[in-house]
């Protein structure tokens, strides 16, 4: 009687048990990794040029739903490099970034979590920092807007995207 009470009652648990640990039928992932430098000019300043160079690798990882359909895409991103002021030579040392970048197709939203840039100048220590979460909508003229959920974000004064700090920082 014991023996058939126990079985009657782990059976339909152990069968449930079994049933959704059953894989689900969906496409998996696909995952690219790239690494390249790059060097040149990244922003004209007006009085002078911020010119670069840096050591950059990329994994992307796209993810579908049940059905094949395309969910998400998540870029994380290394990046070391250095910066300077093409006039004056002022360099940033040691110009680092490693975040992570997440599109979601349904909300058409981008969120970023890490370090996107931490510059430091010898003389003057830490002059740009834009890091922590953020959480970006795309507005129906095509532009970005950022919602800061997390500080500091020297690049991103009003929710729009400026590159007006790191010129200050370099002039």
């Amino acid at each position: 009687m014991r023996l058939t009470r126990m079985i009657t009652l782990t059976l339909p648990i152990a069968v449930l048990l079994l049933i959704s640990a059953m894989p689900v039928s969906a496409t998996p992932p696909e995952v690219t990794e790239s690494a390249w430098h790059e060097e040149g000019t990244w922003i004209d300043c007006g009085t002078f040029r911020i010119d670069y160079q840096a050591d950059v690798q990329l994994r992307t990882t796209t993810r579908f739903d049940s059905n094949g359909d395309l969910k998400t895409i998540t870029y994380s991103y290394r990046y070391d490099g250095t910066a300077w002021n093409s006039v004056t030579g002022l360099t940033v040392l040691n110009d680092d970034a490693s975040y992570q970048a997440i599109y979601d197709v349904a909300s058409n939203t981008m969120t970023s979590d890490g370090r996107v840039w931490h510059w430091t100048i010898p003389g003057k220590g830490l002059v740009l920092i834009e890091s922590g979460h953020n959480v970006f909508y795309q507005t129906s003229d095509g532009d970005w807007f950022g919602i800061n959920h997390g500080r500091p974000h020297d690049t991103w004064p009003g929710g729009y995207w400026t590159l007006t700090p790191l010129c200050t920082a370099l002039a």
